[in-house]
């Protein structure tokens, strides 16, 4: 097995019965010296909570791209992000932005999905039919995030689409099988751009602060400690990212899992109460987040494998969430499946590092299906057998959904 087979047509269009294969094998399966791939439930669940496992991710860019790439700005962005920091670092970071996420701004939040969901939908209700990956996946979790981060197009003279294509080259340094030297230059001037937008961004609310998350980013203080705006701008990026990339994918999943189970999408057109649990099996059987890592911190043994501290294991997340030593019956998508809750799925990561916006992402994914068969009870997708996958082994997605439903005087 090699990273070569996560990049195949045939694995993008379906990887699941390569998943089996993997999970079969072993609990550890080697990709080259000194880097692993999971995908077992139990195994990937310990790494995620386990603290002798965390981020060495500089070594791992040393040894993936070479010296001379290390500290690349793509790379250094990445270092500083939540996502890569350990304790202590991780700690006090994770310390201060949790003081932005709290139940009146969960609140607001659901509220301003819904009012962004039903602004796309009136954008377009009038034409019939629609790319629903373009006009409502990407652009409802876009907006949304832009709205929170304070940014005005108006102010800044870049809509949330640019910002959207902008960071694209930066999404490939999360991919599990790397990127090429020009993809690597690609994404350094992206970085560049992304910086320097968001420098701007932090130097207006020094000046006048405001009531939005990039403000809040600034004033957030853990033992008299604040954020750097190097930590600050990277930390804005993931959310940025986190809050469209995985999102707009999820949603285009999930409407593909349920048009191909026309059973459950008829029980949950009837009754809508159903869409929180039918958002928490999508996330489970179609996840848009297929691939996590995590770096060895010290030598140990763990299920019976010897790993030595730098080595890297690789956590097939979307293999682990059809593991049929977890999940009775997992390749069966059920919208009721009684085995099955948000914190036991694995897409959110666990532990230190689980993910701080992981409530706000289902609830942005319930307000968008629920959006769509409210204002569109007879949607109609066409292509949910013939869609084209993302060629990514990180974030699965599908390119494009063509929706059609019937137009009312």
């Amino acid at each position: 097995m090699d990273f070569i087979d996560f990049t195949t047509p045939s694995f993008y269009d379906d990887p699941y019965p390569f998943y089996k294969t993997l999970r079969d094998e072993a609990p550890f399966v080697s990709l080259m010296p000194n880097i692993w791939v999971t995908g077992r439930y139990g195994v990937a669940d310990t790494v995620l909570r386990d603290r002798r496992f965390g981020h060495w991710h500089q070594d791992f860019v040393r040894q993936r791209y070479g010296e001379d790439r290390e500290n690349d700005p793509v790379f250094r962005l990445f270092y500083q992000m939540l996502l890569m920091i350990n304790p202590p670092q991780h700690t006090h970071v994770r310390a201060m932005l949790m003081k932005t996420f709290n139940a009146k701004h969960t609140e607001e939040f659901a509220r301003h999905a819904r009012s962004v969901a039903d602004e796309l939908i009136d954008s377009f209700i009038d034409q019939g039919s629609v790319d629903l990956v373009e006009a409502f996946a990407w652009r409802l979790p876009t907006m949304v995030i832009v709205k929170l981060l304070g940014l005005d197009e108006a102010e800044t003279g870049v809509s949330a689409d640019q910002l959207r294509i902008l960071s694209t080259p930066f999404v490939r340094a999360f991919e599990a099988s790397g990127m090429s030297n020009r993809e690597v230059d690609e994404a350094n001037a992206s970085t560049f751009e992304m910086q320097a937008f968001f420098q701007q961004e932090i130097d207006r609310r020094r000046r006048q602060p405001r009531h939005d998350l990039i403000s809040q980013f600034i004033a957030a203080e853990e033992n008299g400690l604040r954020m750097s705006d190097e930590e600050i701008i990277a930390n804005i990026v993931l959310l940025f990212l986190a809050g469209h990339e995985t999102t707009a994918n999820m949603i285009g999943n999930a409407l593909v899992t349920l048009y191909r189970h026309s059973g459950e999408l008829a029980r949950l057109r009837r009754d809508l109460s159903l869409i929180r649990a039918c958002v928490i099996e999508c996330l489970r059987f179609e996840s848009s987040i297929q691939m996590a890592m995590r770096d060895v911190l010290e030598d140990m043994e763990f299920e019976g494998y010897r790993f030595k501290r730098g080595d890297s294991i690789f956590l097939c997340l979307g293999a682990a969430n059809r593991d049929p030593a977890h999940f009775s019956e997992p390749d069966t998508f059920r919208i009721d499946r009684p085995d099955v809750d948000a914190r036991q799925l694995i897409n959110f990561g666990g532990g230190a590092h689980y993910c701080l916006g992981a409530r706000l992402s289902t609830i942005e994914l319930e307000v968008a299906i629920g959006a769509l068969f409210e204002r569109l009870p007879d949607l109609r997708i066409d292509n949910f057998d013939q869609v084209t996958w993302r060629a990514s082994n990180t974030l699965r997605g599908v390119e494009s959904l063509h929706g059609a439903w019937s137009r009312h005087p």
